[in-house]
């Protein structure tokens, strides 16, 4: 697959969006002239999940005037209708968690709405799902009454190893499990022991419209939010809005976290080069002022750079698991070629990870005999 370079727009794009994110003054930046500009920088930021920032960066321009009256009706509709739905998904998480809370549970809240708090304006971040995870001697009590109060057309979804996924109220809600399923075995039975101590230490307490709520410690919920965009990267791709996230925790963090204590557990998930990678954008694109736990290797630019252009070439492309066949053999075929082709195209960024991710999609022999020796591993 050939990777397109960073185009005007793109550029714009990430210009607007880093002065919106550190409330930096966006005067100095040169605003599309022709309406087809403008609705390729639409469609680009409603892609990549940073509509509202990128809206309120142009809104609030000395040369705002000069916006066709069409879109700027639609930026301001748009910043509207997210802050209603920020709102809305604040509401649902302290009638969940009072809910748990009061029938004996301890919920953790992951990702989220707890993201969007460490925003300097965390209404301008566009929401997805409610996540909600639970140790594994509370899941099915949790699961049970989800599934006594979810919505109807939420009755057909599946279970899958890491979460039961419902809907309550028109939203998606996900009861985890489990935080991670890492590709490599070893490292995966590593996480899921990590994770048994982190829930034995003293978690991070947040509010969210006047309400406590339990998220993950420092460490562990950096490294998983960061891994967990890192896996989605591999998956099928990612938006600006992810890797935003991972940088607002970063810079959250920054004198939570010590360097040392990050670099070790970065080293034993085989990960040092992607936060490398990931440092570098989040400085250089996205503006982020440089701290402690950030680890910038201009070495590495190129494959920051490589990054970026898939990113904003294969966000949330689904087309490499095309359409199901009468033929259930050319199906299967087609599966094969289009996970090789992502392979392929992230060899070069990701390295040993993506191959991991590849030989469990196969279940070939070398993964079966990983999977074997984690069995074996303490």
């Amino acid at each position: 697959m050939k990777i397109s370079k960073l185009t005007s727009e793109k550029l714009l794009l990430l210009d607007l969006l880093k002065a919106q994110i550190w409330q930096e003054p966006v005067d100095d930046i040169v605003l599309p002239l022709r309406l087809d500009d403008w609705n390729r920088l639409m469609d680009l930021a409603y892609t990549q999940l940073v509509v509202c920032f990128i809206s309120k960066a142009c809104l609030r321009h000395k040369d705002a005037d000069s916006i066709p009256h069409d879109i700027a009706d639609e930026m301001k509709a748009i910043l509207a209708e997210n802050a209603r739905i920020h709102e809305e998904h604040n509401k649902l998480v302290v009638e969940l968690f009072d809910i748990f809370k009061s029938k004996g549970l301890s919920p953790i809240l992951m990702k989220g709405q707890s993201l969007a708090k460490l925003y300097p304006e965390p209404e301008l971040r566009q929401c997805g799902d409610i996540d909600i995870y639970f140790s594994s001697d509370e899941y099915e009590s949790a699961k049970v009454y989800m599934m006594s109060v979810e919505d109807e057309i939420s009755k057909r979804k599946k279970e899958s190893f890491l979460h039961f996924n419902s809907m309550y109220k028109g939203v998606t809600v996900e009861l985890h499990r489990h935080f991670s399923n890492m590709a490599n075995p070893i490292e995966n039975k590593r996480f899921q022991k990590w994770t048994l101590e982190m829930l034995s230490e003293k978690q991070e307490k947040i509010m969210i419209s006047n309400y406590e709520v339990r998220v993950p410690t420092p460490l562990f919920n950096l490294f998983f939010v960061f891994r967990h965009m890192w896996h989605h990267f591999e998956e099928s791709g990612i938006s600006l809005r992810q890797l935003c996230d991972v940088m607002m925790l970063t810079h959250h963090y920054r004198d939570k976290i010590q360097e040392s204590d990050l670099q070790v557990k970065l080293s034993n998930y085989d990960a040092v080069g992607h936060w490398q990678i990931v440092s570098n954008i989040f400085v250089d694109f996205l503006g982020m002022p440089n701290n402690r736990i950030v680890c910038c290797d201009k070495s590495k630019m190129n494959k920051s750079q490589r990054m970026l252009q898939i990113l904003f070439d294969t966000t949330f492309n689904t087309g490499y698991f095309r359409p199901k066949t009468d033929k259930k053999w050319k199906h299967r075929i087609d599966l094969h070629k289009s996970r090789f082709r992502r392979l392929m195209l992230l060899l070069p960024i990701a390295g040993c990870s993506s191959v991991w991710r590849y030989l469990r999609w196969t279940n070939s022999f070398p993964y079966r005999i990983a999977l074997s020796l984690a069995g074996k591993v303490e």
